[in-house]
């Protein structure tokens, strides 16, 4: 009799913790995935503590430089999806993927001095505080880097003179290549 009140229990137990976790899945799988806000969406007023002129301003401002880089950012993304089309074939073509690689950052340079274009502009109607305040608005607005991703630059102090780097990124004491 037991026996049977104890299997009863279990199996409740396991429905339970089963039904639990299902629900936490169709929750997750069922949220809405809200991509990064467009640049007009932007908070400008109470943050920045603009005046109405000011932020139709800045809202004309964000959407003109926003229909300005998106042909180059949609052609680096076709270039980056082009990268992973060549990585899949054999044999890799790496002088192709490097010209992608070039275009990729010629473009992202060209947003970047746009993006410094348009931020010059703000100072037509922006005082120094509010461009200080956009500034870092901007950068704060910005998405995260991957977890388990470190930061571009490395601690530390520089390697020693002898230590000569490969392409790689590994170093190789200068000494031990032979001339």
């Amino acid at each position: 009799m037991k026996l049977k009140i104890l299997i009863g229990i279990l199996i409740f137990l396991i429905a339970l913790n089963l039904a639990t976790i299902g629900s936490y899945l169709y929750v997750q799988w069922r949220a809405p995935r809200f991509p990064a806000a467009p640049p007009e969406a932007l908070p400008p007023g109470p943050e920045l503590r603009l005046d109405r002129a000011q932020q139709q301003q800045l809202r004309m401002l964000l959407r003109d430089f926003k229909q300005e880089i998106q042909p180059l950012e949609r052609r680096a993304q076709e270039l980056e999806e082009r990268i992973f089309e060549l990585l899949q074939k054999e044999p890799v073509s790496r002088e192709e993927i490097e010209q992608h690689l070039q275009e990729i950052s010629r473009l992202r340079f060209e947003i970047s001095k746009r993006m410094l274009a348009k931020f010059e502009e703000t100072r037509e109607f922006l005082s120094p505080v509010q461009q200080k305040r956009f500034y870092d608005l901007l950068m704060r607005a910005r998405p995260a880097p991957p977890e388990g991703r470190r930061p571009a630059f490395r601690r530390g102090p520089a390697a020693p003179p002898h230590l000569a780097p490969f392409p790689d990124g590994e170093a190789v004491d200068s000494n031990e290549i032979d001339p």
